[in-house]
């Protein structure tokens, strides 16, 4: 039995879902998405799956948030860089989960790896506002941050200097702090990059923060499909990311969880 699993058997969840949706932040459809939907519904409030791909028909847990549905334009727009639609899963998200219905919710890019569900279940007891790998601060020292110049471009003035970031690759935000970001995205009609949002905007409105040691294997490691941890790497100890093979990450949950029933699509 792994820490994990023992942890979680001293935990009585009985029928109670905890109040906390999950969100998978995707580009498209993948079974593999569709599996974790239904490994994780049973004990959280819901799950759902944001894609960037539009469809004409599109069944739960599926969402998809048109340009031309909202009313917002680009004002929940977050990403570094312009996606085709200038408009990427992250703004939807964002936007479509403004008026959230829970205490907190797990943002989790398709790419990240989450070995089994005890963990998962085990950092969510946490009572912070923000669950994320890191708060960095900003201190203006030459060869910091690429992305601080990207911030300084939006042209924020209500921190002075008082910026942070991490990577949010997976996170937790509590109903309060979106409850900030829409509030900021009305007041100033924009956002900003989502990995300096999140910590920014906690830090200055003394919103609790925690730095989950869980997350130390979420790295960045560039945007090409190669780049991506392998079965030799990933343990139960950790989440990992990137896993861009969704086909690769079912091979290393079954792999991580020998005494689960085997998925349908197990392709080993």
């Amino acid at each position: 039995m792994n820490k994990w699993t023992k942890r979680c058997c001293e935990l009585n969840y009985g029928d109670n879902k905890m109040n906390t949706i999950i969100c998978f932040v995707a580009t498209d459809k993948h079974s593999y998405l569709e599996e974790q939907v239904d490994r994780y519904k049973p004990y959280f409030k819901d799950v759902f799956i944001m894609i960037d791909k539009c469809y004409d028909d599109l069944e739960l847990p599926y969402l998809q948030v048109k340009h031309s549905d909202t009313n917002y334009k680009n004002v929940f727009y977050t990403s570094k860089t312009k996606c085709k639609d200038s408009y990427s899963s992250w703004s939807k998200s964002l936007e479509y989960f403004k008026d959230l219905n829970a205490d907190n919710i797990w943002f989790i890019e398709y790419d990240v790896f989450i070995p089994n569900v005890d963990m998962l279940l085990s950092l969510n007891k946490n009572k912070e506002h923000l669950l994320v790998k890191d708060n960095i601060p900003y201190t203006g020292k030459r060869g910091e941050w690429s992305h601080w110049r990207q911030f300084k471009r939006a042209n924020i003035t209500d921190f002075g200097e008082n910026w942070f970031h991490s990577m949010t690759c997976i996170c937790r935000l509590s109903k309060d702090l979106l409850r900030l970001i829409h509030e900021f995205s009305k007041t100033h009609n924009k956002l900003f990059f989502h990995e300096i949002l999140f910590n920014t905007l906690a830090e200055n409105h003394n919103l609790s923060i925690k730095l989950i040691d869980e997350l130390e294997k979420v790295i960045y490691m560039g945007n090409h499909k190669k780049n991506s941890y392998e079965l030799t790497d990933v343990s139960n100890d950790y989440i990992y990311h990137p896993v861009k093979d969704l086909d690769l990450q079912r091979i290393m949950y079954d792999s991580l969880n020998p005494q689960l029933k085997k998925s349908p699509y197990y392709l080993a």
